[in-house]
C-alpha cells in the first residue's frame, strides 16, 4: 500500500575538506544528502529553500557560530524576488525541482563561499570590499562584507553550521517524479501555483549542526 501520509525528510549535512585553509583557492564543498521514508517518489521546489543550498548560502538559511568565542557569524543575506516561476520541461527553473526517490539519498551540493571560481578570502579583506588577485593584490570589489560559507571567516577558527528554521517554512512539493509534476511549455499547468501544492506540509527530521576549521 502506497505512503499517503506526508513523507518524513532527512537531511545529513557535510563540508568537504573539514578543515578549509585560505592559501587554497578552491572552496570547500557543502553537501546535503535528502532521503525520504516514503515509498514512491516525490518532487520538491527548492528555490528560497534550504534543499538548494547554492541560494540558501545567500539567504542566511544556514546559522554559522564561531565556537571560538560562541558568537554567531553575521551572514550575507541577498533578497532575491521573483514574481513568477515556471513548471515546465526544458526551462532554467527546472533546476529548483528536487526529485527524492524511494530508498534512495539525493545528494545536492555547492562551493561552500560565494561561488565555485571565487577564492575565499579571510574576514580582514572581505570587510574591507577588496579581493585579491593571482599576485596578491587588491581590488575592490561591489560585495557584501559579510561572511558566506568560509569567506570572510577568520584562519585559527572552529565554526559550527546549522540550519535556520526559516529554511523549512511554506515548501511546495508533490506526489510524483520530477519528469511527471513537469509540464510542457505552453500547456495548462505549465507555471507553479502554489495552490498545486500537497495539502498537508513535509515533516523535515531534526538536523544535526557540523563543525569544520579554517585556517591561513
Amino acid at each position: 500500500m502506497m505512503t499517503t501520509s506526508p513523507p518524513e525528510i532527512s537531511i545529513t549535512l557535510s563540508i568537504s575538506p573539514n578543515t578549509y585553509r585560505f592559501s587554497n583557492p578552491t572552496p570547500p564543498k557543502l553537501s546535503l544528502a535528502v532521503a525520504s521514508n516514503a515509498d514512491r517518489p516525490l518532487t520538491i521546489f527548492t528555490f528560497h529553500r534550504i534543499l538548494n543550498p547554492h541560494l540558501a548560502l545567500a539567504q542566511r538559511r544556514f546559522i554559522l557560530t564561531d565556537l571560538t568565542d560562541g558568537l554567531a557569524v553575521p551572514q550575507t543575506n541577498i533578497k532575491l524576488q521573483r514574481p513568477s516561476f515556471a513548471r515546465m520541461r526544458g526551462h532554467p527553473d527546472e533546476e529548483y525541482y528536487l526529485e527524492i526517490l524511494p530508498g534512495v539519498s539525493t545528494i545536492v551540493s555547492t562551493a561552500f563561499a560565494r561561488g565555485e571560481d571565487d577564492p575565499p578570502q579571510p574576514k580582514a579583506i572581505v570587510q574591507r570590499r577588496v579581493v585579491l588577485d593571482e599576485n596578491g593584490n587588491e581590488i575592490t570589489a561591489r560585495r557584501s562584507k559579510l561572511a558566506q560559507g568560509v569567506d570572510g571567516l577568520e584562519a585559527g577558527h572552529r565554526y559550527r553550521l546549522d540550519v535556520a528554521p526559516e529554511g523549512f517554512n511554506n515548501v511546495w512539493w508533490r506526489w510524483g517524479t520530477k519528469e511527471e509534476n513537469l509540464m510542457e511549455r505552453g500547456s495548462a499547468g505549465c507555471m507553479l501555483h502554489w495552490e498545486d501544492s500537497e495539502k498537508a506540509a513535509l515533516v523535515f527530521k531534526t538536523i544535526e549542526g557540523i563543525e569544520f576549521s579554517v585556517e591561513d
